[in-house]
């Protein structure tokens, strides 16, 4: 190069430029020189130093830069794996949960929303001879008993036993088995105490 008397080496100390950057440059080595917001300072310093137009020098060097770098259309960013993998993941895991609770409701439908069952094992017979009566008998382990409105506890199996006096006559003993949502199965067994 020699401009007006000038070569590489008076440029770089008239401009500050690099020696390897005006190289670059004056051999069409755009890959080796800095980002663009570098270069366009430097062709800003050359074109004071040589007196040429500025702006001119500019257009010139993104003619050449982007006919070698120009792309098509299909020249698009990478996607981002990451994000659409996270999204994907996050729908599968709300679809897993959602699915495990819908079957858990489905599979203890009857326990929540059904009608409780009760089943009395002992007395067998209406009429006694004994003025106390040990009531025994087995209910769903999840619901709620009372005999005559007092509340009996069941084994972890659902299993009851209730000692309950009785008077000479005809005694009722009222059954009322409660399920979680308030649905209920009332009993009523009548047994006659018949002293001997």
């Amino acid at each position: 190069m020699n401009t007006r008397g000038i070569n590489l080496e008076r440029l770089t100390y008239a401009t500050g430029v690099p020696n390897r950057f005006l190289s670059a440059l004056l051999n069409g080595e755009y890959d080796r020189l800095p980002g663009p917001p570098y270069v366009r300072g430097y062709l800003i310093k050359i074109a004071a130093a040589l007196d040429f137009n500025p702006d001119a020098l500019l257009q010139s060097y993104k003619d050449s830069v982007y006919k070698i770098k120009a792309s098509g259309g299909e020249d698009l960013m990478p996607r981002n794996r990451f994000a659409d993998y996270s999204s994907k993941k996050n729908i599968l895991i709300i679809a897993v949960v959602g699915f495990l609770i819908v079957g858990y409701l489905a599979f203890r439908l009857n326990d929540v929303f059904g009608v409780p069952d009760l089943s009395i094992t002992y007395p067998a017979s209406d009429i006694v001879t004994l003025g106390e009566l040990r009531v025994q008998g087995e209910i769903n382990p999840g619901d709620k008993l009372t005999l005559n409105s007092e509340v009996i506890y069941t084994d972890e199996g659902g299993r009851f036993e209730k000692e309950v006096s009785l008077d000479p006559g005809l005694n009722t003993l009222e059954f009322v088995v409660t399920r979680f949502l308030g649905r209920e199965t009332r009993v009523i067994k009548q047994i006659f105490y018949q002293p001997e």
